[in-house]
């Protein structure tokens, strides 16, 4: 039994300290880091990198570019066609999303990072 109120005592622990962490350090939305940029399959590359912030997220906007001569259209049937979130870790609770668009002239795809409680 002792050992049951201990455990209980280390959730409600951790869970102190995320919930800590997410008050006190991660309040606003911040660029994300260029390790977050997606992995893209085989023959795709990232290109023309812009950063922002605006309406509750800040983002890290980019072209996907394919081999010499390859429709956009072809590369962006290549990636995945809708936004996928997640929180970014355990800790930091933030949503990551990233997703694809078919640009002007390109396909742009985009990593987003918004506020915890968003």
């Amino acid at each position: 039994m002792r050992a049951l109120g201990v455990a209980a005592g280390v959730v409600v622990g951790v869970l102190a300290v995320v919930a800590l962490l997410n008050l006190t350090v991660y309040l606003e939305a911040s660029v994300p880091p260029r390790d977050e940029l997606p992995q893209l399959p085989s023959g795709l590359e990232i290109v023309n990198e812009t950063d922002g912030c605006g309406s509750g997220n800040c983002f890290r906007e980019f072209d996907v570019v394919g081999a010499p001569g390859e429709a956009p259209a072809s590369i962006l049937a290549r990636l995945p066609s809708t936004e996928d979130c997640s929180a970014r870790s355990l800790v930091d609770r933030r949503p990551l999303c990233v997703g694809y668009r078919m640009g002007e002239e390109a396909v742009r795809g985009y990593v987003s990072l918004g506020k915890w409680w968003s």
